[in-house]
């Protein structure tokens, strides 16, 4: 099964807490196994909201790591994608709490993680550890 660029039926947050709203309820289950570009270039859409006014920090990394993660030409230092990395393990440190749970943002935080290291490390930007 394939899926658009940009799923139309996701649900992007709507509270002005980018990420902390229950995100892709309408996304098949199975979701997160589909063509790793289409569900990263996804995630990233649903961090980004509907209106750049709700953006937060945590968003906008995680927006930055999933077009990273999606394979998107991105040119970054080290330092940079180190940073990015250790507001995504936040955000998803915080969903794993009891009040987040069932949601399936901490499972697309955690997947765009997992790809954001592969690419890291494919393009040596740390090691292999």
């Amino acid at each position: 099964m394939t899926i658009p660029y940009r799923a139309a039926e996701a649900t992007a947050p709507t509270s002005s807490a980018c990420g902390f709203t229950p995100m892709g309820e309408e996304l098949p289950p199975n979701f997160l196994t589909f063509e790793p570009r289409k569900v990263c270039l996804t995630i990233a859409d649903l961090f980004r909201g509907s209106d750049s006014q709700q953006s937060n920090k945590i968003s906008q990394a995680m927006v930055a790591l999933a077009h990273f993660a999606a394979g998107s030409m991105i040119p970054y230092r080290t330092a940079e994608y180190r940073a990015l990395e250790r507001k995504g393990r936040a955000y998803a440190r915080v969903m794993n709490r009891p009040q987040y749970r069932g949601m399936k943002n901490l499972a697309m935080a955690r997947y765009v993680l997992r790809r954001a290291r592969e690419r890291a490390r494919q393009d040596g930007l740390i090691g292999r550890s």
